[in-house]
């Protein structure tokens, strides 16, 4: 099918123009103009215009200029005449096969996740081999995905009894309208465990945004094999070097005796006395090596003839503390660069922590008000630090 090259000047775009555009061809075929129309959008058909920049772009050689320049319809519009989907083309939009899995199952898959920790930590192959499903791992993740759930690694809280939501809150509560002053004295420490292939963390399926909802919080964590534990302070404009402990109790457990070894004698006793004695504040969590529990063991008496003052610090609250985001920070950067060995293990901890810049402290330590504040509001329970 051919058209020959004698046209009509056209000077107004009606439905008679159209009609006169091809004044013959070698078959007998007449042109419905509304072969190349949309169907009725909100009951109105497409208008005249339309219709002549599709006939002269369906049966003409004419570009969008030249069909502009002899309809007076703008290239703009007879662009958008041209571009937007027909009665014909619209379906050539839904490319490929239908879906293997049907919307509903996915949804009800969804809808049976909620409120289930376990549910949500199922592998996806695990997930299409309990529903029978005709489709791959890789399918079902994709199918989420669509839908914005994604499988994303459990925040881990742990479970904080009544007892101890009552003494986060009071604590809160004591300590909310404190100072930056107050805060910039205080020296936070902690410990930190590393090991390679380390996979005590759980991945859960969850939208954006449910990152701290209760059935995405993994509350215990698996043990794993840890081949180096480490101690270290941080607070304003102070940042100590890591000291690496041994533990010697039961099943490798962390001691009183350890701690007062290695970091009270060997650390705090000959280094952090000479210059921070009178200006800083220690504060420890509540592990039992550090004595903090009663005042009759040798670590707590330690501490009392140092002259040092410590902050008491309430249980179960490492979210208050800006170290623990510290060592989110090092085992992230560590994690990243894979290490193959216990050497270049060791040899990674080291540069990274060497890294973390005083700035990035800094910034956690005057994030303090704002901890309490959250914790205040939430009644003892978890923020989101």
């Amino acid at each position: 099918m051919y058209i020959l090259n004698t046209f009509v000047q056209i000077t107004k775009a009606d439905d008679k123009s159209i009609r006169t555009l091809v004044t013959s061809r070698k078959t007998t075929e007449s042109i419905n103009t509304m072969d190349s129309s949309p169907p009725p959008e909100n009951g109105d058909w497409p208008t005249p215009s339309r219709r002549t920049s599709r006939t002269l772009r369906r049966y003409t050689d004419y570009s969008i200029r030249q069909i502009a320049q002899r309809t007076g319809i703008p290239k703009s519009t007879v662009f958008d005449h041209i571009s937007a989907p027909t009665s014909r083309t619209a379906a050539k939009h839904e490319t490929g096969r239908n879906h293997k899995c049907d919307s509903d199952t996915i949804d009800k898959m969804i809808a049976s996740l909620q409120g289930h920790y376990n549910e949500r930590i199922k592998p996806w192959a695990t997930l299409v081999k309990e529903l029978n499903l005709s489709i791959s791992a890789r399918t079902l993740a994709r199918e989420f995905d669509l839908r914005g759930y994604y499988k994303c690694k459990a925040c881990q809280k742990g479970l904080i009894s009544p007892i101890n939501l009552t003494r986060r809150f009071q604590f809160a509560k004591d300590n909310w309208d404190q100072s930056m002053t107050y805060w910039k004295r205080v020296i936070f420490t902690d410990e930190c465990h590393f090991a390679r292939n380390n996979r005590s963390v759980d991945y859960v399926i969850r939208a954006k945004g449910h990152r701290f909802c209760s059935d995405c919080i993994q509350v215990r964590r698996k043990q794993t094999n840890v081949e180096f534990s480490v101690w270290a302070a941080v607070g304003w404009n102070f940042k100590s070097p890591l000291i690496f402990y041994k533990k010697t109790g039961l099943n490798r457990g962390f001691t009183g005796e350890d701690y007062q070894r290695d970091i009270l004698e060997g650390y705090i006793k000959g280094e952090f006395l000479k210059i921070h004695s009178r200006h800083r504040i220690i504060q420890e969590d509540n592990d039992g090596a550090h004595g903090t529990k009663t005042g009759n063991n040798p670590n707590a008496r330690w501490k009392q003839k140092s002259g040092i003052e410590f902050l008491l610090w309430p249980p179960q609250s490492p979210d208050l503390s800006p170290i623990e985001n510290v060592w989110r920070i090092l085992k992230s950067r560590v994690r990243a660069r894979n290490a193959t060995s216990k050497d270049e293990l060791y040899q990674f901890i080291q540069e990274e922590w060497e890294k973390i810049s005083q700035e990035e402290i800094n910034t956690l330590v005057l994030q303090m008000p704002d901890r309490l504040i959250s914790c205040r509001l939430r009644k003892g329970f978890s923020t989101p630090y």
